[in-house]
């Protein structure tokens, strides 16, 4: 039974972290992703679990002391996680049927996924204590097997973390995750089952342990047990929260990294807890443990904030191993594993022991394990509130981390006065005040250094000058003062946007032309949505057109004031047109009822937890269907870190939902726009030109852009182009989110940047005709052949001439003569 026992909690570990972590994907692509919409959803996740661990006396008292018990446990969540997928799957229509006000509501989303998680997470949180009591059965026994299964449980979590992670998702999508965890479930039913002959009807255990003393818990200790439970069960998720809110820059923000932050917080934790086990019943003086060890877990939080400041150091040492992906993720684990373990450990290990003291003998024990593992769950949630929504926000995560600390090195002093021995409280009592002390003396997070090591363009003439820095809902946001006037505003070491100082006018060519494109090519476009506010480049750029409405919706409020702490004000929220909102763009749209004339979305990188799910085919189904007739989608990536398979799944996704459009494609920036239409798109000359003349006039120029053939010189792939070179790659789905599955490629890897850049160039097909007026179709082709030929840009001007020949032999000759000239003068002078 007991074999059993290991080999079911270990299963069941593995496929509840599994379901946590694709339902909380699934639920955040309706609810939205910000940090307060992600927090509400694993609320209610947890919330069931507790519900499950405090009523599974009642929910299993018929079953008795059996194995069906549990049988039937596993049952109810296989079932559920089957019949739950498809209803998660259908929840954006569900969605987009509520009023908004109702829709972006945070109880009603608490409502919403309470009510869907509640009958499997139940089952879930009875798993734990009905095993429990049915493998411990002597009083002498109670810690060591209390330990044990503990132990076992999170080791299957922390598996669940992983594999979930690193194969379920990545090989067979969130839907083929859940099956994999229903699958599960079935193993341990019918393995179960076929067992279940062969045990007594009720169960039984081994003799009792060699040296092992009862522990009759009086009311007192176990008051003082519960409070134990409660206190590191706040603390332990707040804390969490708090290490993985530095740790996830640290870790790019990738899901990968996540995964390995929870999956080494619960590997501390069941080694805990497998270290305790063998000690829990021959304790002799509990009170002493408990006092001692909540002091080493204060003390440990306390230091681990050092560790944390050395993490710029262990960056760069990994950046020092060179490309190779594998040497860099070992240095950065390891790193991560020394900041958490300490603390982690001792979580761990006074779990189970505040248990044992709590449950005292077996009598009730199925009931006093479901209440002190509800009374931790709950504490947990309460922990992960505070700490999102109250703590981190008000005075940091350095800051957080230390009233963690001193939260349990007070808990400690109050259990000081239940130890026997007055010597040993005299002792315990000083030490309490030294930790005290100590802990708060340290020097804390500095989150400055953090970011200048992570920073992918920190090489600057000048040492950089943090003008703004604030812990966001959604991640660390800077403004740092680069070369002379130059500000980067960057969301956890990823710059976002690039400002000048005094300059409002000044930003990247390619963020304004993700609003001028579609605003020039819509026929008479009025009104606008915008996904994300970034450095504000995009937004002020709508401004300087005639539409009559500009709304703006962005993830992270501390974005917004990072731009008007680098430029003294946010000019665009100064234009009475311009509505900004902070929520996930995606939920705005799902619950709002509003189309509009022109989106343009440029969220954070699609490698980025989160960001991915705005680079899915179902998201530009939901622009397309929130486009006015003649709307115009244009849609921003970056191939920064990114491969070229998962490009092409993001335009494959784009373009099997907009049946015109093209590419835009910079190689100087790295910098592509995806834009899309239900109706035709065309580059007419003369409507462009008239909304030229107008008040953006100026900004264009800046960019270099005069007329419509400055618009083409980097129009890059067709549509019918990008069906072509993207068939056989899968598209980037919600359930295969794969641009946030594939590995991201490192910034310094010089080689594949240029094989990347070699297949853009060679993949150029310059298919723009279908795109222009048929009486202006060869002049236009000709400038731009021309202005390629000008930036020696042979291969692309070379393409040009051959789309140019059907339309006009004699343009054609004159530019193939261009292009042999400038051939002849890069072979004079020994370039390629």
């Amino acid at each position: 039974m007991l074999r059993l026992a290991g080999l079911f909690l270990v299963l069941s570990g593995i496929a509840t972290l599994t379901y946590q972590v694709v339902w909380v994907q699934l639920l955040s692509l309706s609810m939205g992703s910000t940090s307060a919409s992600v927090s509400t959803v694993l609320a209610a996740f947890f919330l069931g679990m507790a519900a499950g661990s405090l009523l599974a006396h009642r929910m299993t008292r018929r079953l008795g002391d059996h194995l069906r018990a549990y049988v039937v446990l596993e049952v109810v969540i296989g079932v559920s996680g089957a019949v739950l997928l498809p209803v998660l799957l259908a929840l954006d229509d569900i969605m987009a049927w509520t009023p908004a006000w109702l829709g972006t509501a945070l109880w009603f989303k608490l409502v919403v996924s309470l009510l869907l998680m509640l009958v499997p997470t139940m089952a879930m949180g009875a798993t734990f204590p009905v095993m429990a009591s049915l493998l411990i059965r002597r009083d002498a026994q109670l810690g060591d097997r209390l330990g044990l299964l503990y132990s076992l449980n999170t080791l299957g979590a922390v598996l669940g973390a992983l594999v979930s992670a690193f194969l379920f998702i990545p090989r067979w999508g969130l839907d083929g995750a859940v099956w994999v965890a229903v699958a599960l479930n079935a193993v341990i039913v019918v393995i179960a089952v076929a067992r279940m002959r062969g045990l007594p009807a009720e169960a039984t255990t081994d003799e009792a342990v060699e040296g092992a003393q009862p522990i009759t818990s009086s009311p007192r200790m176990r008051r003082l047990a519960l409070a134990v439970l409660c206190g590191t069960g706040f603390v332990s998720i707040a804390a969490e929260v708090a290490y993985t809110k530095a740790l996830a820059m640290f870790l790019d923000g990738t899901m990968y990294g996540f995964a390995t932050i929870l999956s080494i917080f619960l590997l501390g934790i069941a080694i805990g807890s497998w270290a305790i086990k063998s000690r829990l019943d021959r304790i002799e003086d509990p009170s002493r443990w408990l006092v001692a060890g909540l002091l080493l877990l204060g003390s440990s939080m306390a230091v681990s904030r050092l560790g944390l400041n050395l993490l710029p150091w262990a960056h760069d040492l990994a950046d020092s191993m060179g490309t190779h992906a594998g040497l860099r993720g070992f240095v950065r684990t390891l790193a991560v594993f020394g900041v958490l373990l300490p603390a982690t450990l001792l979580f761990g290990a006074l779990f189970p022991l505040s248990l044992r003291l709590y449950c005292g003998t077996t009598a009730r024990l199925r009931a006093d394990v479901g209440r002190a593992y509800a009374a931790n769950t709950f504490a947990s949630i309460l922990g992960a509130i505070a700490a999102g929504y109250v703590l981190i926000p008000a005075v940091g995560t350095d800051s957080t981390l230390l009233v963690c600390a001193v939260a349990v090195i007070l808990l400690a002093v109050l259990l000081v006065p239940t130890i026997p021995a007055a010597r040993v409280r005299g002792y315990l009592a000083l030490a309490s005040v030294a930790v005290l002390a100590i802990g708060i003396a340290l020097p804390g997070l500095d989150f400055r250094a953090l970011i200048l090591a992570v920073h992918e363009s920190r090489e600057s003439a000048q040492a950089p000058e943090f003008l703004f820095l604030e812990e966001g809902k959604a991640g660390v946001v800077c403004a740092v003062r680069q070369d002379q006037d130059l500000v980067s505003i960057q969301n956890n070491g990823l710059q976002e946007s690039v400002r000048r100082i005094g300059d409002p006018a000044h930003g990247p060519s390619t963020e304004k032309l993700l609003a001028y494109l579609p605003y020039l090519l819509h026929e008479a476009p009025k009104s606008s949505f915008c996904v994300g506010f970034g450095g504000g480049v995009t937004a002020r750029a709508l401004t300087r057109t005639d539409l009559e409405s500009i709304r703006i919706v962005e993830l992270e409020p501390a974005v917004v004031r990072a731009v008007e702490a680098a430029l003294g004000a946010v000019e665009p929220l100064e234009d009475p047109r311009v509505q900004l909102s902070f929520n996930d763009a995606r939920n705005t749209l799902l619950v709002e009822g509003r189309t509009y004339d022109i989106i343009c979305s440029q969220p954070s990188h699609p490698w980025r937890a989160g960001a991915g799910k705005l680079f899915t085919r179902e998201f530009a189904a939901l622009v397309r269907d929130h486009l006015n007739p003649g709307g115009v989608f244009c849609q921003w990536c970056n191939l920064v870190r990114m491969d070229l398979d998962t490009l092409r799944s993001i335009v494959r996704a784009f373009f099997l939902e907009f049946e015109h459009g093209f590419v835009n494609l910079s190689l100087q920036s790295g910098d592509v726009l995806l834009v899309g239409s239900r109706s035709p798109v065309s580059f007419d000359r003369a409507r462009i030109e008239a909304r030229m003349g107008a008040r953006m006039s100026d900004d264009l120029q800046r960019m270099g852009i005069t007329g419509p053939v400055d618009l083409l010189r980097d129009f890059w792939w067709s549509r019918r182009e990008c069906l072509v070179l993207t068939e056989g790659v899968d598209a980037n789905t919600d359930l295969r989110l794969l641009s946030e599955v594939r590995s991201t490629v490192p910034l310094d890897d010089a080689e594949g940047s240029r094989r990347r850049i070699q297949w853009l160039v060679r993949s150029y097909g310059a298919d723009m005709v279908p795109y222009l007026q048929p009486a202006e179709a060869g002049d236009l082709l000709w400038q731009v052949g021309r202005g390629l030929v000008e930036r020696q840009d042979v291969v692309r001007a070379k393409q040009c001439a051959e789309r140019l020949q059907p339309l006009d032999d004699r343009l054609a000759k004159r530019l193939r003569t261009s292009i042999r000239k400038v051939q002849r003068e890069l072979e004079q002078g020994g370039r390629r």
